[in-house]
């Protein structure tokens, strides 16, 4: 008989059924109670749910018939000021008359004649436009100084919501209705429609107007359900759900697993106790059967030991296959190896050298090899760094540039008939649908903040800022300011133009007077055409990168660490400028710095209700001459091609270069260049190093550089030397060909 067969009987025969059995019963128990226990989980939070219900119909209905009172129809508000104290023994709870703008002129918590506040609350306007009565989430009351919830009934004159009746109940009472539907060892925690705690069965006070388990939150979906989770104490709950038809709450009931578990721990005691009764058993037989294969196992072992030796013994005391089988193989094996071993060990020498000698060959060109690909790794690690913060930076003004040109060519071309336009109609295209995939990653937000605008002489407050800065942050962190003569007038709220201002890091601030044409203005919506006050930050910081960027006026986003800021600070400061009537907007280069600028609208007099802005005449292009050659440097093709498709507009002679390499090439080719216009920040060679070996080569040649940053800030941040022609972008035809005409003239 098979020792396998035989073994393989013996965990059939006892092992097997016995564990399997027991599993598959707990297994049926454990998912009989889970069932139980989700079931009865729901109808403990449809229960409190029902409660919460009637106790609030209660309160509408009871709100309904004080609106109804003779005294509130006819205005004596001292009279229903006594029948709501009176109401509000009956229900428990305080009650309060506002008017529509949120303005409190009854509430039965203070006294008959004191003085009460504006409370509007969210909920009103859904009120006042559906007439009927509405429940809010939960609020601190400005009087109660505590969480409550408020029940909204409108008070119709004239067909007209004349006033808001409301019963402004605290949180504690919703805890009061459903302790006496909750069963022992179950937990009912209940939160209004954001999301936020009205109360919780156990530690009412901790919770109550707090925000609820976020985990909790993002799997409660629908109306209602169950799952398992952890509690806001970290313990694993089993949670059933139900949101009220009312109010929309979530109730959510939840018993500890460890309760659900310790029947199961008691099944599992008892299989276990079942499992070592069967290991019990299992052992005597085994030993049963050591006893029976011992004798043959150790003559086996003996002769196994002699193994290989010219004279063996091989006579092993059983009657088992598969030791009888073992016998005459090793009987047969000693004979071969007895033969064949020296033969063996000679080969097994020749082999192990060449093995050797082979392993340290492999191991050497996988040293090779790990190093090369390292190496491999960080070129293409640096490589992709390099292409992400040198293609992104300049994608926004690129834009820009590509459609005010592409639009300033259409306008002259049909203003003189000429219908070759398909053209700058896709440039422009193109580049407005670049710039709207790149602005719908932004999050959408508003800012309705109160302002109390004055006129601002912005020299002044920018000049009192610094020094305020300087003293704050101290004398590691240099501040420069390059403020504008004959800087026009603002009319903005002062304290808020300070706190738009950053702090820390090397700053540039500047301010200069402006105008947005209505070139600049069809490719943005937001912005209206007219003249503005400017307001420059430029830090010499690393740059910000586009997700950065496209994020930075969002509110509570922050690269800070916990508890260095809240995020809100930029938001803040777009919410002022858009609320004010004007523009904000970043350029910021990799390796470079980040530049803010801030438009204000000019205020034109002592009263700003005639103010109008202020749209630039139309005037006679400043054209050149084919005898006038001019080499762009521009490594973005589509503002390449608007670029020279301009100057060519313009009347210039004009030669193109994608970077410098090419751009040297051709300035060693053509002595008649008079102007290299390039833009600063281009991959591999900037446009400061161009032109340095620009001018070594023909130290006649005119230099115009550009770039999105502003003119001082370039400067002192040691890109350009002072001095220099610039031009920044983005810019129409006309700033183009006034500038390009102003150089060549000197």
């Amino acid at each position: 008989m098979p020792t396998q067969a035989l073994i393989l009987a013996l965990v059939a025969i006892i092992v097997v059924p016995g564990i399997a059995f027991a599993g598959v019963l707990l297994s049926r128990y454990a998912a009989a109670e889970k069932s139980r226990y989700e079931l009865e989980a729901k109808d403990v939070a449809r229960a409190a749910a029902a409660v919460i219900d009637r106790d609030l119909t209660g309160l509408i209905n009871t709100l309904q018939v004080l609106s109804t009172s003779r005294a509130l129809a006819a205005g004596n508000l001292e009279d229903f000021y006594r029948q709501a104290s009176s109401v509000k023994a009956f229900i428990g709870a305080d009650i309060g008359l506002r008017l529509p703008n949120g303005q409190q002129l009854v509430n039965t918590r203070v006294p008959w004649g004191t003085s009460l506040p504006a409370t509007p609350l969210e909920t009103d306007a859904r009120a006042i436009a559906t007439r009927g009565p509405v429940i809010s989430d939960v609020f601190v009351g400005s009087i109660a100084n505590r969480p409550l919830v408020a029940v909204i009934v409108p008070v119709i004159v004239d067909d007209e919501a004349k006033y808001l009746l409301h019963v402004g109940a605290e949180t504690e009472r919703v805890l009061n209705i459903i302790k006496p539907v909750i069963p022992a060892d179950w937990l009912i925690g209940i939160g209004d429609r954001n999301g936020t705690y009205v109360t919780r069965s156990e530690n009412h006070a901790e919770f109550t107007g707090k925000p609820g388990v976020p985990a909790f939150l993002a799997r409660a979906r629908g109306d209602e359900g169950s799952f398992v989770g952890e509690s806001a104490f970290r313990e694993k709950v089993l949670v059933g759900y139900v949101r009220t038809s009312l109010t929309q709450w979530l109730i959510a009931a939840n018993i500890r697993q460890s309760l659900l578990e310790r029947p199961l721990n008691d099944a599992l005691l008892l299989l276990v106790g079942f499992g070592v009764l069967v290991l019990a058993i299992a052992a005597l037989l085994a030993l049963w059967l050591w006893r029976f294969i011992a004798r043959p196992l150790e003559a086996l072992e003996a002769a196994s030991r002699r193994f290989g030796q010219r004279e063996t013994s091989f006579d092993i005391p059983t009657r088992l296959r598969e030791f009888m089988a073992v016998r005459d193989a090793l009987k047969a094996a000693t004979a071969e190896v007895n033969q064949s071993r020296d033969v063996l060990e000679l080969r097994v020498a020749e082999r192990t050298q060449e093995l050797a000698q082979a392993n340290t060959e492999l191991l050497a060109q996988m040293r090779a090899r790990e190093a090369a690909e390292g190496q491999i790794r960080q070129m293409q690690k640096m490589e992709a760094v390099g292409q992400l913060t040198g293609g992104i930076a300049h994608d926004f003004n690129n834009m820009l540039s590509i459609i005010t040109a592409s639009l300033d060519l259409l306008r002259r071309r049909l203003e003189r008939g000429d219908m070759n336009i398909y053209k700058y109609l896709d440039a422009a295209e193109e580049g407005a649908n670049r710039a709207a995939s790149l602005t719908r990653r932004l999050l959408a937000f508003s800012r309705q903040q109160p302002l109390a605008p004055e006129v601002v002489e912005m020299n002044r407050l920018v000049a009192g800022m610094s020094e305020l800065l300087q003293r704050t942050i101290g004398e590691s962190i240099r501040i420069e300011t390059v403020l504008a003569a004959g800087l026009w007038r603002t009319r903005a709220d002062a304290s808020e133009i300070e706190d738009a201002m950053p702090e820390g890091g090397r700053l540039t601030i500047e301010t200069s007077n402006a105008f947005i044409d209505d070139s600049y203005v069809s490719g943005n919506d937001s912005v209206a055409s007219g003249q503005y006050v400017m307001i420059a930050v430029t830090d010499t910081g690393t740059g910000m990168a586009e997700e950065v960027i496209g994020r930075a006026f969002d509110p509570f986003f922050t690269t800070k660490k916990i508890g260095m800021g809240t995020g809100l600070g930029l938001s803040q400061v777009y919410g002022f400028v858009k609320q004010s009537s004007g523009h904000i907007k970043i350029y910021s280069e990799a390796g470079q710095g980040t530049t803010v600028k801030i438009y204000l609208p000019r205020y034109y007099g002592e009263t700003d209700g005639d103010a109008k802005p202020i749209r630039k005449e139309a005037r006679p292009l400043l054209a050149g001459s084919q005898d006038e050659v001019i080499l762009v440097v521009e490594d973005e093709e589509r503002l390449r091609q608007i670029t020279v498709a301009t100057l060519e507009e313009l009347g210039y002679s004009v030669l193109e270069a994608g970077n410098a390499r090419d751009a040297l090439e051709l300035l060693a080719k053509r002595q008649d260049i008079r102007l290299l216009f390039t833009d600063i920040v281009m991959p591999d060679v900037s446009g400061r190093k161009l032109a340095d070996q620009a001018l070594a080569l023909r130290p006649d040649l005119i230099v115009l550089f550009t770039t999105g940053f502003t003119r001082n800030a370039v400067v002192h941040n040691g890109v350009l030397d002072a001095g220099v022609n610039f031009l920044p972008k983005p810019f129409s035809m006309e700033e183009l060909a006034e500038k390009i005409r102003k150089v060549l003239s000197h």
